[in-house]
């Protein structure tokens, strides 16, 4: 039974962190390609949207890496 739980809080925690990966692609391209949020950064709106950019692609690696490592795991059990 407590396996069973852990099981399916690291799913949740999984496309928990896929969802949020989808929020900070969002940010980043509405910070790096459009005129939003243009009152409350007018300056290096571009610098900072790459780096949100670069933190969802390093967040998205992390969280495949972790689920195929998972994956490897459960196959050879």
């Amino acid at each position: 039974m407590e396996i069973e739980s852990n099981k399916s809080l690291k799913k949740t925690a999984y496309y928990l962190g896929i969802v949020m990966v989808g929020v900070y692609l969002t940010i980043g391209f509405s910070l790096v390609f459009t005129q939003a949020f243009i009152e409350l950064i007018p300056r290096n709106r571009v610098m900072y949207g790459c780096i949100v950019l670069l933190y969802a692609a390093f967040r998205l690696y992390m969280a495949l890496r972790l689920n195929k490592k998972k994956n490897n795991t459960n196959n050879s059990n």
